[in-house]
């Protein structure tokens, strides 16, 4: 309570409450078990906090589990396993997963902005 730092931290989440913890979620650049150790001392409640960071961890998931299915089909294709991949399905792979990147990254982006904005006023 004496560190200032921490108090306008606290006083940030507090009065954006699940809105912050949705877009810490988004944002890549605070590993996880440290944000729940730093949200879990802020007054966020507890249902508004599970539901806030499953919302914000979703669109995440999605991308690894995408970009996972595309590594597979792309190495099943590569080393002639499983079924036959046509050519317009592995180019289709591979603009989604570009697009899955970069959807995450613009995502992540527009995340860490607001976080910016809010920690600035």
């Amino acid at each position: 309570a004496g560190l200032p730092r921490f108090q306008a931290v606290l006083t940030g989440v507090a009065a954006g409450g699940p809105w912050v913890v949705f877009l810490l979620r988004l944002s890549p650049l605070v590993p996880f078990n440290l944000l729940n150790y730093g949200l879990g001392l802020t007054p966020v409640g507890l249902l508004p906090y599970v539901a806030a960071s499953w919302a914000g961890m979703l669109p995440g998931t999605f991308a690894y589990v995408y970009l996972g299915g595309a590594g597979r089909a792309a190495v099943d294709a590569a080393t002639g396993g499983g079924s036959e991949l046509q050519m317009s399905q592995l180019v289709l792979y591979g603009v989604g997963a570009v697009a899955t990147v970069l959807a995450t990254r613009a995502i992540s982006s527009a995340a860490s902005k607001v976080l910016e904005q809010k920690d600035g006023s």
